[in-house]
Formats: structure tokens, sequence, C-alpha cells
């Protein structure tokens, strides 16, 4: 595990006072675990969070406006009858086709924490404000959280999620469609590194979670983005996996970097839990997150709000973060 965090420093983004910008948090209300994409043929971004036992789209033409509950829509709740009876933690909208895909967990039970499991929606038509179907469970018996997937080069489609049981851990899976797995899944990322191991745990279980893919500009590196440490801590942090070459399901073909590649820091606290998103042009890679804005040293409940700010890459095409960008300071729309 050799730390490839690059010495790099982006330029500043320059901007007149005239052109729309949005600043950190967005929204004054909490975002937990927050999922961005951009529908380039609607012309709408599209934010998921989790939100207690439903599912909600929130969407919005500029994404200083996305988190807005007038602009959103239910499309799934736990009285559906398809067997998920609590919390819904997570969800991301992927879209395969004419179809968008929801990939989320929730409770079999009420107040279960223990049963947790993976469950996917399906549109009902290309605009995802337009309904979702139950398309089922991948595979019943599996209990997991935040499922992620990515269509490699190859052509198929991979899942990354954290089983749960004796603390969290990344697996990665190949599916054979949107909906269903090929084969078993293999162990990916554990809790190894001092910064990955901080208290305080609940019991004696480390966390390692939150996983999403990322490709270089040029698409000849792949990386997956974690997040590690307790979503309650103030050092839940990102870390980086990199996929050496060869069969994706092989977990000597990764590599972990050493290094943490964002933290804490200008009065934010805890950032993670992150998906990845393009701007409407197609080319600036933008990261959304969540983290509190206040100091919480227990393991208890604590607000996490919508972060937002660019991803850049060095020349090597290894993604570059920084610290989170204060809250209330301006940046540019993306366009």
């Amino acid at each position: 595990m050799i730390s490839k965090n690059p010495v790099f420093r982006p330029e500043k983004s320059q901007f007149t006072e005239n052109e729309p910008c949005f600043v950190n948090p967005i929204g004054e209300n909490e975002s937990p675990d927050p999922f961005v994409t951009y529908d380039p043929k609607l012309g709408r971004y599209y934010l998921l969070f989790t939100r207690g036992r439903e599912v909600r789209i929130f969407y919005a033409e500029r994404l200083s406006d996305l988190r807005k509950d007038e602009n959103s829509v239910k499309v799934y709740d736990t009285l559906q009858g398809d067997g998920i009876n609590g919390c819904i933690w997570a969800p991301e909208m992927h879209k395969f086709g004419d179809r968008w895909y929801i990939y989320t967990s929730g409770a079999r039970t009420p107040d279960g924490r223990e049963d947790r499991t993976l469950f996917i929606l399906q549109s009902n038509t290309e605009d995802p404000l337009e309904g979702f179907t139950f398309a089922g469970y991948p595979d019943p018996g599996l209990h997991a959280i935040d499922p992620t997937v990515f269509t490699h080069s190859d052509g198929c489609i991979y899942m990354c999620y954290a089983r749960e049981g004796g603390g969290n851990r990344i697996h990665i899976r190949r599916m054979n469609s949107p909906t269903t797995f090929d084969g078993e899944g293999v162990l990916l990322c554990e809790a190894e590194l001092s910064w990955e191991k901080v208290p305080p745990y609940v019991g004696d279980s480390t966390i390692i979670e939150g996983p999403f893919f990322v490709q270089s500009p040029d698409r000849k590196r792949l990386f997956v983005l974690y997040s590690a440490n307790g979503c309650w801590s103030d050092d839940y942090a990102f870390g980086v996996l990199e996929h050496l070459g060869g069969d994706l399901l092989c977990r000597e073909n990764w590599e972990k970097d050493s290094d943490v590649l964002m933290k804490k820091g200008n009065g934010t606290y805890g950032p993670g839990h992150a998906s990845f998103f393009y701007a409407p042009n197609g080319k600036d890679l933008y990261i959304a997150y969540h983290s509190m804005h206040e100091s919480n040293k227990t393991v208890t409940w604590a607000p996490r709000f919508l972060h937002v700010q660019r991803v850049y890459f060095d020349e090597t095409g290894y993604p570059y973060i920084g610290e989170p960008v204060e809250m209330g300071k301006p940046m540019k729309e993306p366009t």
C-alpha cells in the first residue's frame, strides 16, 4: 500500500460576479448519503439520499436549486408490500438503456438493523419522475448496504457494496443484467490503516462503506473511492482503491492508497459517503458528499448536509479533491 496521493494544486476557478454560482451546503435541510447525477437528455440534476422509509427524487435544472422540497417526487415507500418494512439506506440511481434503476437497501422489519438487504427499483419510463416498480432482491440472503454499479470496458456490469457483520467491508460482484447477479461476491477492502480505524465504533466493529467507481479522464485508470470510520464520527474520511489490471473480481488486482483522500477541515466534520457526477458539459467531474457542521465525538445521530465541489486529476490521471470547500464560499455553477 504505497501512497500515490499527488502533490497537486488545481488552478483557482475564475468567474465574474454575474455568473451563476452555488455554495455549500446546498439546501438548509440534512441530506445524508447523497447521490447526485445529471441527465443530459432531460436537462436535470437528480438527488437521492437516505430519507427514512421512502425513496424520493429531488430534481432541478441548476445545482443550486437541487435541495428544494417542492421539486421532489416520492417514487417508493415501505407501504408497497414488497417485504421492506424498515429504514431505506443510501439509494443510488443509474441508467441502463432507456430505464433508470435505483439500487439501495432496506430492513425487512420495522426496527431492523440486522436484516438489511439489497433491493432494486426500475423506472416505468425514461423519465424517472414518472415512477418506479419493485424489481426484486438480487440476493435475498445477502446482508449488505450501499450498493453502487459500474459498466466496465469488458461490457460487464459490476456492483460494489458494503457487507455487514463483524464490521463493514466492501465486496465486488459481477452482474449479468441490471437486476441480477452473476456468481458470488469477492472481498475487496477492509479496515487496515490507522486512519481507517479511528474510534468511536459500534462495539469493536470497524467500518469501510460507501464505495463509488471513478475513472480517470482517459479511462485508463479505475478507482473505487470509499468512506472509513463511522458516519457519526468527525474522522469519517475518504480513501482510494485502484484497479491494477486483470480480473476485477481478484482482490490482488487492487491496491489501496495509504493516504487519506479527503478528511475534516474548514469547519466541516466527517466528510463522506460520496457520489460523483459529470457537469452538463460531460467533462468536469464533481463530488457530492455529506458533512457535519459541528464536532460530534460520540456514537450518536448528527445532522449531515449536502456538499459539492469539483474533482481534479493530476497528469497521471489520479484524482484530487483537496480540503472541503469552506461553507458559504461561492463556486461556479457547473456548465
